[in-house]
């Protein structure tokens, strides 16, 4: 039995429906998980600085272990309600794309302080690393993902943080100390590269839901 052939008209509507469906599903909370991981990267940062700040004790670095510890016991609790409430559905294309995009860089994030406390426990300096890569990698998701899902807004709304994050990698290759402010700078960049995308993404993805219904 011969497979039909699909016209490149109809392929290209095939990829654009998939498209929307992912960008539907989305609001049903990926935009928000944006959001959610960028507030706690922001408070455990400003606590961190200000606990050192009027402590003086250089211990509250430790602090940024409870990123992923909050981070992804959140995620567990969401997708707990959520296999609850909402019924499975079959997964697109793009968005097993998309969570493999994420976990290699949940991987990368996770790796480097492994690494250091293996191999660099003793050099303070081998922590730096952490700001720029605890940065720019969540940078990378979002551009990807806005990428594939075609949100243009913030394709080019991204690279302002990403000058940010760069400025300060070149910031952390001039100065031989690290200072306390560079909590604060994380916490400002972790607001400007997760948690505006993420408004941004649920606004489209909102939009998007509108539109289909008013034409349904």
């Amino acid at each position: 039995m011969e497979e039909k052939k699909i016209s490149e008209k109809e392929s290209l509507e095939l990829i654009s429906q998939m498209i929307q469906q992912t960008k539907n599903r989305i609001a049903v909370g990926s935009g928000k998980q944006f959001i959610v991981w960028g507030v706690v990267m922001m408070m455990v940062a400003v606590v961190i600085g200000l606990g050192i700040q009027f402590t003086g004790n250089g211990m509250w670095m430790w602090g940024y272990f409870a990123i992923p510890v909050l981070g992804y016991l959140y995620q567990y609790i969401n997708q707990r309600q959520a296999r609850k409430s909402v019924q499975p559905q079959v997964k697109t294309y793009i968005e097993e794309n998309l969570q493999l995009v994420w976990k290699g860089i949940g991987t990368i994030l996770l790796s480097y302080p492994a690494i250091i406390l293996v191999l660099r426990f003793n050099e303070p300096r081998a922590w730096i690393g952490m700001y720029f890569i605890g940065a720019f990698m969540p940078m990378v998701g979002v551009y990807l993902t806005c990428l594939m899902l075609k949100i243009h807004k913030i394709k080019y709304y991204i690279g302002l943080p990403m000058g940010m994050c760069l400025m300060m990698l070149s910031d952390l290759f001039i100065n031989k100390t690290m200072t306390n402010n560079y909590n604060f700078y994380f916490a400002i960049l972790s607001f400007f590269s997760l948690v505006v995308p993420g408004i941004i993404i649920n606004k489209v993805a909102h939009n998007s839901n509108i539109k289909r219904n008013d034409n349904i």
